[in-house]
């Protein structure tokens, strides 16, 4: 019997394929409750840090990058990509 495909390789692939080019896309596949849990943060802290990405720590972010399976360096062009992406909507 195959094994049950989890979002977390969902989000791999995705990213692997171009689909995902910001940190937040990656809650359309997994949900932001699940993904806190899997960490083992309180579930406040991990929304208040969604909503500030830079507010990670790079730990927290390479934890998250094991989760997925890519590289922790994608984890972070994730998080760049977006902070970039509210500057610019800003200006």
């Amino acid at each position: 019997m195959a094994a049950k495909k989890t979002g977390y390789e969902t989000i791999k692939v995705l990213i692997e394929a171009g689909h995902i080019k910001q940190f937040e896309q990656i809650f359309d596949t997994v949900s932001r409750t699940n993904m806190a849990k899997d960490l083992g943060m309180n579930y406040q802290t991990f929304i208040y840090r969604l909503n500030r990405p830079v507010a990670f720590t790079l730990d927290q972010l390479f934890a998250i990058a094991k989760l997925v399976g890519v590289e922790r360096r994608v984890i972070i062009d994730l998080v760049i990509n977006q902070v970039d992406s509210k500057k610019r909507g800003k200006s």
